[in-house]
């Protein structure tokens, strides 16, 4: 049944119920711009075929289950807009198949994962407008897929790698503005050919 591949709920004021898990070959959550509420449920990493996830623009709270971290095929996970509390769990640096992270303005903190600097497929990563500090893991700048970077409005230190140009050829969009970055631009910013955006 087409159900079984995608539910995207278009409604107002609901909840995430834990029956979602019962609709085990899904593949596509969607369920944007409503006012959910409640936290994103656990029974979620039981639908191990779910490859998109997508809960923006609601009002869901509580911390990101670190089971999720299982769903070894999920490519798209993107909860912006919402007040989802406490860090990134660990366990999402070990989804290899990870091409999107998005979880800009909500209320997130700790440190940025030093594993998701591993894996090879992400183009986007969005965490603007949260409360993350610490430092930009090294790693990061040698994703030579990512696209869309964005950690600006935390409260991030360090400064920008001076190959960064070279490091992240593909970059369109880069933004640290709004944190505790010390240094200058580097001028190897000048290779990233593809750059159309830069936040600093």
């Amino acid at each position: 049944m087409v159900r079984d591949y995608l539910w995207s709920l278009t409604s107002e004021g609901h909840n995430v119920g834990p029956e979602i898990s019962e609709t085990g070959r899904l593949q596509v959550l969607r369920l944007q711009n409503n006012t959910i509420n409640g936290k994103i449920p656990i029974n979620l990493a039981s639908c191990t075929n779910l490859n998109f996830l997508q809960v923006g623009y609601n009002l869901l709270t509580e911390e990101i289950p670190s089971n999720l971290g299982t769903l070894s095929k999920l490519r798209f996970f993107a909860i912006p807009q919402n007040n989802v509390t406490g860090s990134i769990p660990n366990s999402f640096g070990n989804i290899s198949s990870l091409e999107v992270f998005s979880a800009f303005f909500n209320q997130l903190g700790g440190s940025i994962l030093d594993s998701f600097g591993q894996l090879t497929k992400l183009t986007v990563f969005n965490m603007g407008s949260n409360k993350f500090s610490g430092t930009i893991p090294p790693s990061f700048f040698n994703l030579s897929s990512m696209i869309y970077f964005n950690v600006g409005g935390n409260r991030i230190q360090g400064h920008l790698p001076l190959d960064i140009g070279i490091t992240l050829p593909n970059i369109h969009f880069f933004s640290i503005i709004e944190n505790q970055f010390t240094g200058s631009i580097p001028a190897s910013i000048t290779n990233a050919s593809n750059l159309y955006l830069l936040l600093v």
